[in-house]
């Protein structure tokens, strides 16, 4: 910004640099959102989520098997492998968003985190035990052992304080800066990625990577507390939450912003909207409505009690300019599928093999969908 840039050069800078910084968050091989409001205008919604496959093969067929993320009192199964990548969408997300409303060149966007990534960064208490949840996953193949590997600590990966180079990631950032997202979904990665699927069990295929879109959508609108909130629409469930959860809270007197009652009232809100989220069955069209309807949220209303349910995060950034362009931003890889393509540093994500985004069960997603 201050090069000169607006809050959506910022933002994709940002992203760049998660991708070395938050190495199990986030990644060039992920998908996201960018909620953006250029100043002056509505605001509007990019989804570069990930799309399931168009021709998936049979279950037989693929690379795909559960592992076990480590959280110390409790372990929780995901599946990864080749079987379990979806169509990425981040590198197509990253060049649209800067053809519409990016101000710098892409070479300036990349440059803080292919410089990182060449020079070497360091591992930070949070991204070191995130790393230590998901070791079985990052230890799974050879390439990705090779480029997580502890160089202090014998059979463990990055340690806390650690510094960790990634040349080949740099080189491809800067690769895509200079030959553009074909080089990604239509070039040299993209011929290797979809090899790679043919010879050793994934779905995707050329016609995957080449026909992938960005998609602008109309935000999910909804009034709060004398504000205007402009969230993620479906078939993203989580803007529909949140507006879920601020709906319960209307006309609550919620005592002291931050203090003992507020935060109480919102961990019981936000469980209510846990259970909701099952009964309004979200993988389902028409979830929105059925989520908002006033018989539902009168039913949770009278029912906001009971422990918070546990979250996990990802990767979010949020950034306002001096011209009041604001965008909002959330990228995930999921836990990683422990493929890197030859060459490029880019660990691909495992969506398929993620219940939470699977809810009708794994293999029976429905096809070419975010």
């Amino acid at each position: 910004m201050r090069d000169g840039g607006n809050a959506f050069d910022a933002a994709l800078t940002g992203l760049c640099m998660a991708c070395v910084a938050e190495p199990v968050l986030a990644s060039l091989g992920g998908g996201g959102f960018l909620m953006a409001r250029p100043a002056g205008a509505e605001p509007v919604l990019y989804d570069f989520f990930t799309q399931t496959p168009k021709r998936p093969r049979p279950a037989g067929d693929i690379d795909f098997h559960p592992t076990h993320a480590d959280f110390g009192p409790a372990t929780q199964e995901f599946h990864i492998g080749l079987g379990a990548i979806a169509t990425p969408g981040v590198v197509k997300g990253l060049f649209t968003i800067h053809h519409d409303l990016g101000s710098l060149p892409m070479a300036r966007l990349v440059e803080p985190a292919a410089v990182a990534a060449r020079d070497g960064i360091t591992m930070e208490p949070l991204q070191a035990f995130i790393l230590s949840v998901v070791a079985a996953i990052f230890s799974a193949t050879p390439e990705s052992l090779a480029l997580y590997r502890s160089g202090q600590r014998e059979g463990a990966l990055l340690q806390d304080g650690e510094t960790y180079r990634m040349p080949e990631l740099a080189q491809s950032f800067e690769a895509l800066a200079a030959e553009g997202e074909a080089l990604f979904y239509r070039g040299d990665m993209a011929r290797q990625i979809v090899e790679d699927c043919r010879s050793r069990g994934g779905h995707l295929t050329v016609d995957d990577l080449a026909g992938y879109e960005v998609i602008k959508r109309a935000p999910l609108i909804r009034d709060h507390g004398g504000h205007r909130l402009a969230t993620n629409p479906g078939p993203s469930s989580g803007g529909m939450l949140i507006a879920f959860t601020l709906a319960l809270l209307d006309g609550v007197d919620a005592g002291t912003y931050g203090g003992p009652d507020h935060l109480n009232l919102l961990a019981r809100a936000r469980a209510a909207t846990s259970r909701a989220r099952i009964e309004a069955r979200l993988d389902h069209d028409g979830a929105a409505d059925r989520l908002l309807d006033d018989g539902l949220l009168a039913k949770y209303r009278r029912d906001v009690r009971g422990a918070p349910a546990a979250n996990r995060g990802t990767t979010h950034i949020s950034v306002v300019d001096n011209a009041c362009d604001a965008a909002a931003l959330s990228v995930s890889n999921g836990e990683g599928s422990a493929y890197i393509p030859a060459g490029t540093g880019i660990m691909l994500n495992n969506m398929l093999g993620e219940e939470d985004v699977n809810p009708q069960g794994f293999h029976r997603r429905p096809t070419d969908r975010r």
